[in-house]
């Protein structure tokens, strides 16, 4: 498959794609609700729940407001680069586990249920305490890149 042949595919499932594709896609979130395709050897992550895509959007999207300044990403309607979008989505959703678990007291990993937990919590995605979030934000580090072994053999 060529690239416009790729591009032209991709496009197809650009309304489905789920909005924490980079995080799950990087091993560090899962989510009930999603179900990775490969298209020519690369992998896309879609969402099944219309709603549940849109908490996801509208997460982020509040997320992105509280934490600009933190992550120096102040255009908001700029692509923010990888590692600060992974910061943004990965300790978004530690920090918003860590705030259940004071009240459900147990672990929460799944992106959708966290989500309705919290939008059962708090009454809408607008009202999470996204304060406490940045902190979270600001102090994940990311997963080091595995460096290949030096082999010793000459």
């Amino acid at each position: 498959m060529d690239e416009h042949e790729f591009e032209k595919t991709y496009r197809n499932y650009t309304h489905e794609l789920c909005p924490f594709q980079r995080a799950i896609l990087n091993a560090t979130s899962t989510c009930k609700l999603c179900q990775k395709v490969i298209i020519a050897e690369r992998e896309a992550v879609t969402c099944a729940d219309a709603n549940a895509r849109h908490v996801c959007r509208l997460f982020i999207q509040k997320l992105k407001e509280n934490a600009g300044f933190a992550l120096k990403h102040l255009e908001k309607d700029a692509p923010m680069p990888n590692n600060k979008e992974l910061k943004l989505l990965c300790g978004g959703l530690q920090g918003l586990g860590e705030i259940l678990a004071e009240t459900h007291h147990a672990p929460v990993t799944d992106v959708s249920t966290l989500l309705l937990l919290s939008v059962n919590q708090y009454g809408h995605v607008e009202q999470i305490p996204y304060h406490r979030l940045v902190r979270a934000i600001t102090t994940y580090q990311p997963r080091k890149k595995n460096k290949p072994q030096q082999s010793n053999i000459p």
